[in-house]
């Protein structure tokens, strides 16, 4: 598609004030009720690194997975192919490092060839390298898929941390330092980084209510989240960073239907969206159209499939833009976003809050129930990592007394996913077995992160 000279200016405008907000932010402007964001103290950014070393590594077939994919040889990233499946190949690589480099050596042998862990991160940063300047020529769509997962990966090796640098000879110090300070950066370079069309990452995030924008929205914290762990969240760039992920969590909000407003976005064919005068990136609970439920359709990514119509298209431009919601839900919960989702002595007993799996009337779990109930639509493919997540995130704490297996989510709606299924007990809420939305044990990652087959395992199979 090529825009208009009018257009590309609005375009252009737009990225400019956003690059503006992110030089000279507004302390102010970050103050909300849906909370702040806070870095995760000595720990990862996708994944608690206690929970990370109870997961399975014995009998597990997303384990043996995931391993398999880590032992095969890695090819060149390209941030520019939105296809290209290194990022994810990578991300496996540097999850199976973390789970096995404190291991005894002797169980470490037991599991992989000797000195295959320390392989593995070597790889992982030289990977992260190889995708400096990739970038070029693509739209903000594909680098905002393929980037995220890279970061992430960094992370997860402890690329540049002290821990790290105190292990290693002077030369190598030295030249982990070197390449340190050049990845990121690399990575202060994408948060303003033009793309094809006048498109940042932000930008995209800010106005595109559909994939693109969840895609970037998830790029756009890791990013942020990545430089305030690593430069620290009192230096100049750090606290802007900090301040940015404040920014993306009310746009994320505003886009689930919460507390925030968010007029930048530019939504499209309206015939999905329940209330055309307000529109949502995802529909709020109880709407209908025509008698027919559109209670958590996603419109602007459902449009893709045409018009309003019944039954509903299955169009899986949805689930791609649950894989960046999703991805941006579970970074914002490891990012401070979290603090009124649990109760004390109950991990999983939400309550009504500043929590982000409940933000939209818990929007994410409704667009998984409408995709599956009212579409009939369970997700294939690369996006069978998400069920898992949302199983962890939204559990049954309710078994009707009649046995229905009817699962109640605290926001007025059920889901009866299988009947005379056996319920298993954890605390004192009861989920069925197997979970409520359909999730293969090894599943496929997807476009920008994966294997939640075995991260987010409930935690009553994460045993060691």
């Amino acid at each position: 598609m090529t825009l208009k000279y009018s257009d590309m200016l609005v375009v252009m405008l737009l990225s400019a004030i956003l690059i503006g907000l992110w030089l000279y932010p507004n302390p102010q402007a970050n103050a909300s009720s849906i909370g702040e964001a806070s870095l995760p103290t000595d720990d990862y950014l996708w994944i608690d690194k206690s929970r990370l070393l109870t997961l399975p590594i014995d009998n597990n077939p997303a384990w043996q997975q995931l391993k398999r994919v880590a032992q095969q040889p890695v090819g060149l990233p390209n941030l520019a192919d939105q296809d290209d499946k290194t990022n994810t190949q990578v991300f496996a690589k540097a999850l199976v490092y973390a789970r096995l480099k404190d291991e005894p050596p002797a169980r470490q042998s037991r599991i992989v060839e000797k000195k295959f862990t320390q392989q593995l991160r070597q790889e992982v940063i030289a990977t992260c390298m190889n995708i400096i300047g990739t970038q070029a020529g693509s739209r903000s769509l594909e680098t905002s898929k393929e980037l995220m997962a890279y970061i992430l990966a960094a992370d997860l090796v402890g690329f540049g941390s002290q821990e790290m640098l105190n292990s290693m000879t002077p030369s190598e110090k030295t030249q982990e330092v070197k390449d340190h300070s050049r990845f990121v950066t690399f990575l202060k370079e994408m948060q303003t980084y033009v793309f094809k069309q006048g498109k940042t990452i932000t930008s995209t995030h800010e106005r595109r209510p559909n994939n693109w924008g969840t895609y970037a929205g998830a790029t756009r914290i890791a990013l942020s989240a990545y430089l305030a762990k690593n430069l620290g969240p009192d230096s100049e760039h750090g606290a802007r960073a900090l301040s940015d992920i404040n920014r993306a969590a009310k746009v994320f909000n505003a886009w689930l239907g919460g507390q925030e407003t968010h007029p930048a976005f530019r939504f499209k064919n309206d015939s999905w969206q329940a209330n055309p005068e307000e529109p949502l990136g995802i529909n709020p609970v109880g709407s209908s159209i025509q008698g027919h439920s559109v209670d958590g359709v996603l419109p602007d990514d459902q449009r893709r499939g045409g018009s309003f119509s019944w039954p509903p298209v299955k169009e899986n431009y949805v689930y791609s833009a649950l894989q960046g919601a999703v991805s941006q839900a579970v970074l914002l919960d490891r990012l401070g976003f979290n603090q009124s989702c649990y109760s004390p002595g109950d991990t999983y007993a939400y309550q009504q809050g500043g929590c982000v799996w409940e933000w939209g009337d818990s929007a994410l779990f409704r667009a998984f129930h409408w995709l599956n109930v009212h579409a009939n639509f369970p997700a294939t493919g690369d996006d069978t990592w998400l069920p898992h997540i949302i199983n962890l995130h939204y559990p049954c704490n309710d078994i009707s007394a009649d046995n229905t297996d009817t699962c109640y989510r605290g926001i007025g709606v059920t889901y009866s996913p299988k009947r005379n299924q056996p319920a298993v007990k954890r605390g004192h809420i009861n989920i069925l077995s197997p979970r409520q939305f359909d999730a293969p044990e090894a599943s496929r990652p997807g476009k920008n992160i994966g294997w939640s087959g075995w991260t987010h395992l409930p935690e009553e199979s994460s045993t060691p």
